[in-house]
């Protein structure tokens, strides 16, 4: 049967029978299944999915990726031991470029299939975590912990009157008054204070301090109090709510002696615990009742916030005495958001398998069309020329990009003088490849160059920035598409190689031999 077939293919599709890329793909797929298949079992409750010690957590990705990289790396070395052993140019098959371009794109689809194995592990790590987590409603968990976080001292220093919303938004108030420069002497003042003499006015109107009533001026006078917890500087990055409601919550529940709601808000927060399966030793009254042992609620106690791994081990269930796994808690919901937000497919991460199945698909595809020798002597150029770069490097600082873009806008220049005039074959192949190894780097440099030469400039002038040319707006077009930008060059690559560079090899294998 698989005879019938080899032979089948060997008479009516020579390409497809000497690029062997059925078998391959038959393999990569197989290869997808298994590691999807592994990082599905790879967590069984919540708790694993966020309790991963660091280390153990390291090396388990370690150990994968290691079983990924050997099943590509054998795959990748049986497939070219057939794959290389037929080379049209050398057994005078009568090709055409149409058919080294059908070439090109079976080597990329076998290298890039094969290249992004891990993200099936990734996928199915990431799958399992949405279904052991689908009942969670972490946006509006993280709310209740934000709001209870008023009634745990895990740090006395928070409580300290100094880290009060109103001592933070008074020093905020100061600070953002002027933006220095790194040149002290000169100061940009605009576009909220033009001169320095309505900065020092400023600063003297919002130095003066604000009237507060005799219950909030006894509360200044005390080191630490529940009532200066603020919730602008502890909230959860994941809240984008407004966040001084939790602390004006936690000064009317106090104020008011409302132990019913504290107990309440309390009471919500360790059911949140238990369904992300983190752990506690804390018993609800008791720290209701520490926040009213005196009328000015001073914090006398403190609780051990368990977010780091102890004697017991990661996974332990014993805790001390006034102990909450709150760290833990805090980090499950940051990990549920972050798969529930995670792309797939993420453009960044695709874009790097992208460029390495392109860059290898060049450098095989190369060896394949312009023979070993002059390839060879390309590849130790390319070590000889990374030497002259860094020596260049030292003396031109930041203009090295330049003298890149020259050397390989001058090796196309001599690679098709050479080829079109059919002279000097051997130094046509190996200026070809140099530009075809640079070819992926030539885009994003002129962009780079052009975002260099586009960005805002200021002068100090008076002891006054001034904006003497203004940011262009290709620069913020630049700036904030990066992607669209990589995608480009991607495509562009394909382009090039195959309207341009196969173009010329199949002329340059016409070309006699010196």
């Amino acid at each position: 049967m698989l005879k019938k077939i080899n032979n089948y293919l060997l008479v009516n599709y020579p390409l497809l029978w000497n690029t062997k890329v059925f078998i391959v793909l038959g393999v990569s797929i197989l290869a997808h299944i298994v590691f999807y298949i592994i990082g599905y079992a790879s967590y069984f409750n919540i708790r694993q999915i966020y309790m991963e010690e660091e280390m153990y957590a390291f090396f388990a990705k370690f150990q994968v990726s290691m079983y990924i990289t050997l099943v590509i790396s054998l795959s990748i070395l049986i497939w070219l031991i057939f794959y290389l052993r037929n080379n049209a140019f050398k057994n005078f098959y009568p090709i055409t470029v149409n058919y080294l371009r059908k070439e090109f794109l079976i080597v990329w689809l076998i290298l890039f299939s094969l290249s992004t194995t891990y993200f099936s592990y990734a996928y199915g790590k990431h799958k399992i975590t949405l279904y052991l987590t689908k009942h969670l409603n972490p946006l509006e968990d993280v709310k209740i912990v934000n709001q209870a976080k008023c009634f745990l001292p895990f740090d006395i220093e928070s409580f300290e009157s100094y880290y009060s919303c109103d001592s933070i938004k008074w020093r905020d108030s100061i600070n953002n008054l002027i933006v220095k420069e790194p040149n002290d002497s000169c100061f940009d003042y605009s576009p909220k204070y033009e001169t320095s003499t309505e900065y020092d006015e400023a600063v003297e109107t919002e130095a003066t301090p604000v009237p507060v009533d005799d219950y909030e001026q006894k509360m200044r006078e005390v080191s630490y109090s529940y009532l200066n917890f603020c919730s602008i500087q502890h909230h959860n990055y994941l809240d984008t709510s407004n966040t001084d409601i939790y602390s004006e919550n936690a000064k009317k529940w106090l104020k008011n002696k409302d132990k019913a709601a504290i107990k309440q808000c309390l009471t919500a927060y360790f059911k949140i615990m238990a369904k992300y399966e983190t752990n506690y030793n804390a018993n609800v009254d008791t720290l209701v009742n520490w926040c009213f042992e005196d009328e000015l609620h001073t914090v006398n106690n403190t609780i051990n916030n368990s977010g780091y791994y102890n004697e017991y081990g990661s996974n332990s269930r014993y805790l001390a005495k006034n102990t909450i796994e709150s760290s833990f808690l805090e980090n499950a919901i940051g990990s549920v958001v972050t798969e529930r937000n995670k792309s797939f497919i993420d453009i960044f991460e695709w874009e790097l398998f992208f460029y390495f199945s392109l860059s290898m698909s060049f450098l095989l595809m190369m060896f394949r069309l312009t023979r070993l020798k002059p390839w060879l002597i390309s590849i130790v150029g390319l070590g000889i020329w990374g030497i002259i770069f860094a020596i260049i490097g030292q003396f031109l600082d930041k203009n090295t990009q330049y003298v890149f873009l020259g050397l390989s806008f001058f090796a196309l220049f001599y690679a098709i003088y050479f080829i079109q005039k059919k002279k000097r074959k051997m130094m046509a192949a190996v200026w070809l490849n140099w530009f075809v190894f640079s070819m992926l780097a030539i885009f994003p440099l002129l962009i780079f160059i052009i975002k260099e030469n586009t960005y805002e400039i200021k002068e100090c002038i008076n002891q006054i920035y001034v904006i003497t040319r203004p940011r262009h707006p290709i620069n913020k077009w630049i700036s904030n598409n990066q992607d669209t930008i990589q995608i480009m060059n991607i495509v562009g690559g394909f382009l090039l190689f195959l309207y341009v560079v196969i173009p010329l090899c199949f002329k340059w294998q016409a070309n006699p031999n010196e």
